[in-house]
Order: C-alpha cells, then structure tokens, then sequence
C-alpha cells in the first residue's frame, strides 16, 4: 500500500516518465519549479497520487 501524497526522488525524470509510459501508466505533464524540483504525477493500482521527484531541469 502507497500512503497518499507519495514522493519518489529518482535521478533521470524524462527517461523514468518515457519508461512507465512504455507499461501503459497514465502520467502527468512534468512541472518544473526552477528554485526546488523538478516532478510528474502518477496514480497507483488504488488511486492514489505519486509524485516522482528529481533535481530542477531549469534553474532560476
């Protein structure tokens, strides 16, 4: 079980979003906040939201 409002911190955000969407997962656009992370949501099997989390793509 996921606890809701689940945050993963991985090192490469386009290729973990390319690769879960290769296995048919539904995710979100990526948003970037430039001063914090960079991040894309996903929902698991019981709905709830994910937040896979990297380092800022854009810096301010």
């Amino acid at each position: 079980m996921v606890i809701p409002g689940t945050q993963l911190y991985i090192e490469n955000l386009e290729e973990t979003k390319s690769y879960l969407e290769s296995k048919d997962l539904t995710t979100s656009e990526i948003f970037d906040n430039p001063s914090n992370v960079s991040f894309f949501n996903i929902q698991d099997t019981e709905g709830n939201k994910v937040q896979i989390v990297s380092e800022p793509r854009i810096h301010a």
